[in-house]
């Protein structure tokens, strides 16, 4: 594209979804070493417009499949690196991404790790989200103190001082080699710092919420206690890990029929049945029930894939 020349639409998603670095190659690890298939289950959206442009309920073959194994075997006869593979080799041996990715498992070493340990020990212990801004004024102290002292962390091995909470590293094995590496990265002093000064506006940011003063700051206990937060997300994501699970071993099954089988169990549903359904044609009254329910997901899943057309088509122009 020449100077002269407007961005288009279509250049300018391009440029923003091109990345590049730590980021892509870590990205990259994730889908090469420990891909989160397993635990993502199956591609809804494949499936519903696979439904409705061939109209076959098809589910593909997982990678346990003989015949999906025997694919990759026959792709990987050349003995040669795929494209994905090969970015990743040279990133690997590419000096600048090199000392990126240093400055990332240092920064995870010293901050990311130990924030994670203490957040969710309070988890663990109920304490209420509201109730923690000294914590999160802690960790943002340390940081302005790393950013002042940034040697402390880069040639220090002693974890009580180059740690957020003073605790052993969450992998020595890993501050070892970041020692034995940083002399072969001159980059890395300035690398580091300007990533702690993004993370300290952030952070600055964020705890500006338990700022002296503030709404929090000021509301009593008692009206923290009736406005509890969680900690963690862990509970949502528990659920949301039972969901792919479940959609693993019944990949066929829809969002309404797993959300009727979660209330069977858990709402005492089960009891309410047993009690109150004693003749036929109560049963036959939500076999109905049910399958006009299953119109209103047949319309759910065609709404979604009508609007990824349109998105799709939306891109092309």
């Amino acid at each position: 594209m020449s100077g002269d020349e407007a961005e288009t639409a279509a250049q300018a998603r391009a440029v923003e979804r091109t990345t590049g670095g730590d980021l892509k190659t870590a990205q990259i690890a994730g889908a090469l070493l420990n891909h989160k298939d397993d635990k993502k289950g199956h591609h809804d959206l494949f499936h519903w417009w696979w439904d409705k442009n061939v109209g076959i309920n098809f589910t593909y073959p997982d990678t346990s499949n003989t015949w999906f194994g025997f694919m990759v075997k026959s792709k990987k006869g050349a003995k040669s690196f795929n494209h994905m593979e090969q970015n990743f080799w040279n990133a690997l041996h590419y000096k600048a991404t090199l000392t990126e990715l240093v400055a990332l498992a240092l920064y995870s070493q010293s901050f990311s790790h130990p924030y994670m340990h203490s957040i969710c020990a309070e988890a663990s212990h109920k304490t209420n989200m509201l109730d923690l801004g000294p914590l999160h004024h802690k960790f943002h102290d340390f940081i302005l103190y790393v950013i002042s002292q940034p040697l402390l962390v880069l040639n220090s091995t002693d974890y009580t001082t180059a740690t957020a909470d003073g605790q052993p590293w969450q992998s020595e094995e890993t501050i070892n080699k970041i020692q034995e590496l940083a002399p072969t990265l001159p980059n890395l002093k300035a690398l580091f710092l300007a990533g702690l000064q993004g993370t300290e506006e952030t952070w600055s940011h964020f705890i500006s919420e338990f700022a002296p003063g503030g709404l929090i700051d000021e509301a009593t206990q008692e009206e923290h206690d009736l406005a509890w937060l969680a900690p963690t997300n862990d509970v949502n994501e528990g659920a949301l890990g039972s969901f792919c699970l479940m959609m693993q071993r019944q990949p066929q099954l829809s969002l309404l029929g797993y959300n009727s089988q979660r209330m069977y169990f858990h709402n005492e549903t089960a009891e309410f049945m047993q009690k109150f359904f004693v003749e036929l044609e109560d049963h036959l009254f939500l076999h109905k029930a049910a399958q006009e329910a299953m119109g209103e997901d047949k319309k759910r899943k065609a709404a979604i894939i009508q609007f990824q057309e349109q998105k799709n088509a939306e891109q092309q122009e």
